[in-house]
């Protein structure tokens, strides 16, 4: 499969000169280490899923590529790697394997999408109670106010956090 970075620094054609050929997972895995410097990337943390269907500009049907939830790469398609398994599977076989693998693949982004929110919720609720302790209560400062600091905070985090 082709990947490309997923940054937002990036416009269409600067990211597309960087694609890189994948043939893989350990490959994907050594290749988000190395060029995208995800060096917590592991076979068990990251996942790909469909990501927007086709895409005219590219002429990909688009994967995203994630590390822990977080956006990586893009790619014009699932990595599919033959096994010795599926030499003796029938067509019928591999559909329900695919479907399977497909599956499962959805569920990791889900725990990890429902993993960065209670960190997201957690940094918040540390944030704002930092918020208040630092401010004198006889302000006019309002919770939400706070939660607006917090969030921001959030927001401006150091990459990688």
């Amino acid at each position: 499969m082709k990947v490309r970075p997923a940054s937002t620094w990036l416009s269409l054609d600067e990211a597309l000169e960087q694609t890189a050929e994948i043939t893989s997972r350990t490959q994907l895995v050594s290749y988000l280490r190395s060029a995208c410097h995800f060096y917590n990337a592991t076979e068990e943390n990251v996942t790909i899923a469909q990501h927007g269907g086709f895409d005219e500009q590219t002429g990909w049907d688009t994967y995203l590529i994630c590390v822990n939830g977080v956006e990586a790469l893009y790619s014009d398609g699932p990595l599919e790697e033959p096994s010795v398994e599926d030499e003796h599977l029938s067509p019928l076989g591999r559909s329900a394997q695919k479907a399977a693998e497909g599956y499962l693949s959805v569920a990791d982004d889900i725990k990890a999408q429902q993993a960065r929110v209670q960190e997201r919720n957690e940094f918040v609720r540390q944030a704002a109670i930092q918020i208040f302790t630092k401010l004198d209560m006889s302000n006019s400062f309002s919770l939400h106010e706070a939660w607006g600091i917090a969030i921001n905070l959030w927001n401006e985090r150091p990459e990688g956090f």
